[in-house]
């Protein structure tokens, strides 16, 4: 329940390229070097989690690329983690 009502509050709280960014960090949370994360479904599916729509959805991979994001289909090379958390916002709840 604490996680659903933690999804909700993201979706509210921060931009769709922070969520966006916020669901990578989760995929793969702490590597100390740059990591191929590929995506577990379909981006119809992705969009519906993050609350979102598909257009918006390659907006905010497009803003994600100048944090060290480069995208390849289901597959994301995430170059600075560091980056990509700060940009991402902190963790609500925290």
């Amino acid at each position: 329940m604490r996680h659903l009502v933690s999804q909700i509050e993201q979706q509210r709280a921060k931009s769709a390229p922070q969520r966006r960014g916020d669901f990578l960090l989760r995929m793969h949370p702490a590597p100390d070097r740059p990591s191929l994360i590929r995506l577990p479904y379909d981006k119809s599916i992705l969009v519906g989690r993050l609350g979102m729509k598909p257009e918006i959805l390659s907006r905010a991979l497009g803003r994600l690329r100048e944090v060290g994001v480069e995208t390849q289909g289901k597959d994301l090379l995430v170059t600075d983690f560091d980056a990509l958390k700060k940009f991402s916002g902190p963790e609500l709840g925290d």
